[in-house]
């Protein structure tokens, strides 16, 4: 079965990449194991839009909402799908709630899902506002990424950490010659934004709160996103 890759979610403090696909016929979702690592991405090329065809095997072990969690065998790489093509798979797959992507479990209060109230999911992709996307860069020994954005539903969210590798990558680059604000303008400047948004995996924060936290996998603008990530 063929796949489009949506999401290279970088992992703190290691070299491994969480990647998740989307179904090229049946629009599902599924996050291949084990993890792929940095080198794996660069030998296959590996990035938001890739082609992959594999056969895929369901795990029966799941932890929480993680339901989407799969073994892949028999893996070819055949290159980029069109543009157009990856656009429409997002289109298809995208609500424009993030409250109603993960069954009420999550909203502009709470981000982090209890893990005795878990969706049937932990991966969505989401329709935004492009106008009201809004991105920083905190300084804390690693710089972190930080998102502001609005749903199509209204919703604001403040301050939501990204995971994106390739875009995160894209974005440093650019803080360190002073033009960050040039990507946020090219976000608010498209005609249409959407993002993969993912509970991560059990955590315990500082201040003791345990749960599956919030993050943003994936960012991604149209027209011109291969183009803007360098990807052509």
């Amino acid at each position: 079965m063929a796949y489009i890759v949506t999401d290279l979610t970088r992992l703190k403090g290691s070299d491994e990449v969480c990647i998740a696909v989307l179904g090229c016929e049946d629009g599902l979702c599924r996050r291949p194991l084990p993890y792929k690592n940095r080198n794996d991405v660069e030998e296959f090329n590996i990035r938001p839009g890739a082609l992959i065809q594999a056969d895929s095997v369901p795990r029966t072990e799941l932890s929480g909402p993680h339901t989407e969690d799969c073994d892949f065998h028999d893996e070819k790489w055949p290159g980029l799908a069109g543009e157009s093509d990856f656009r429409q798979l997002l289109g298809k797959t995208a609500y424009d709630s993030l409250s109603e992507g993960f069954c009420g479990r999550v909203n502009s209060q709470i981000r982090c899902v209890a893990p005795e109230n878990c969706p049937d999911r932990s991966i969505v992709t989401l329709r935004v506002i492009p106008e009201e996307v809004k991105l920083s860069i905190v300084d804390a020994g690693e710089k972190k990424m930080r998102l502001t954005m609005t749903d199509s539903s209204g919703e604001r969210y403040r301050r939501l950490p990204v995971a994106d590798l390739h875009f995160y990558s894209l974005a440093m680059k650019l803080e360190e010659q002073g033009r960050l604000e040039e990507l946020g303008r090219r976000m608010s400047e498209s005609s249409e934004v959407f993002m993969r948004v993912g509970l991560g995996r059990l955590h315990e924060s500082g201040s003791g709160k345990k749960g599956y936290w919030v993050q943003v996998n994936g960012i991604y603008c149209f027209p011109g996103y291969y183009d803007l990530m360098g990807f052509e």
